[in-house]
């Protein structure tokens, strides 16, 4: 676990270098580094995995090759689809209290959606629903899984929490990272974290681009609350499914016996908490 673990550590610690180079430059350069930022280490880890194969296959029951977590099948499907909105809706809501709480202390997110609804689906939806799944879901997929399933969904949702270095985005990443690596584990692919972070986004440029009225919010909740309700009763028709995912996905294995992780964490963490004394300041 080590190594690998030592290898996507590292690759984020890349990924957070590039994102804050590429704030600083701004501009088309800026965004081109943001895309690099994700496809860089992406691509350095699917090229490495491989590496790892001999090793892989030294522990027991681990003798099948490496899986791509590409493909969709239709229990895939089945699991994914009653997921969706019950997923947003707690996201909401845990995004809605930590803007309360933190919003009692004089802190301020400032996010501010601006532009052409088109281009917002395009650059606030699709591509991070698509580049983000590929870095925290599919590199653990190829590079920790093998080595445990507990250990890959710690790593893979803390990291996605963290590297958002806002304390306003942490809590709620921290919930989504935990579902969409589960339900991936348990698909085998990584659609399904990239359908329900995609409906996840394109329901909060709703919120936040067209919920200006009390009527409007008024609107987007019951409507959210609805889905998911009707979701929820073909979960619980599928509950064995659900409940042997998740036991299936908190499976320990060999553990994570090295500092590594603290090298992404502290930073992050160190990150996060000055952004949030500057939104007070600010």
């Amino acid at each position: 676990m080590n190594e690998p673990l030592k290898l996507y550590s590292f690759l984020c610690l890349v990924f957070i270098f590039l994102l804050a180079v590429a704030g600083l430059v701004g501009g088309i350069f800026g965004e081109v580094i943001q895309v690099i930022a994700y496809a860089a280490p992406v691509t350095v880890g699917f090229f490495i995995a491989p590496r790892f194969r001999r090793e892989r296959e030294e522990i027991a029951g681990l003798v099948e090759p490496i899986k791509t977590h590409l493909g969709m099948t239709g229990r895939a499907w089945r699991l994914t689809l009653p997921l969706v909105f019950p997923t947003v809706a707690v996201v909401f809501l845990v995004s809605f209290l930590t803007s309360l709480l933190l919003g009692a202390i004089g802190a301020q997110s400032g996010a501010v959606l601006d532009g052409p609804l088109y281009l917002l689906i395009i650059t606030k939806a699709i591509l991070p629903a698509a580049l983000e799944e590929l870095l925290f879901r599919f590199l653990p997929l190829i590079l920790l899984l093998p080595y445990g399933k507990r250990e890959c969904v710690i790593i893979s949702s803390v990291y996605f929490a963290l590297v958002h270095c806002n304390l306003f985005s942490i809590p709620y990443a921290l919930v989504a990272g935990v579902v969409f690596i589960l339900i991936d584990i348990a698909a085998e692919s990584v659609w399904p974290s990239f359908i329900i972070h995609l409906v996840n986004n394109l329901s909060s440029i709703v919120w936040m681009k067209y919920c200006t009225t009390d009527l409007a919010v008024s609107v987007y909740v019951w409507t959210l609350v609805g889905l998911a309700l009707v979701s929820i009763t073909f979960m619980l028709l599928m509950r064995r499914d659900y409940i042997e995912a998740v036991k299936d996905g908190l499976r320990k294995g060999g553990g994570i016996r090295t500092l590594i992780p603290y090298v992404v964490i502290i930073p992050t963490v160190f990150i996060a908490v000055i952004n949030l004394i500057t939104s007070i300041g600010g």
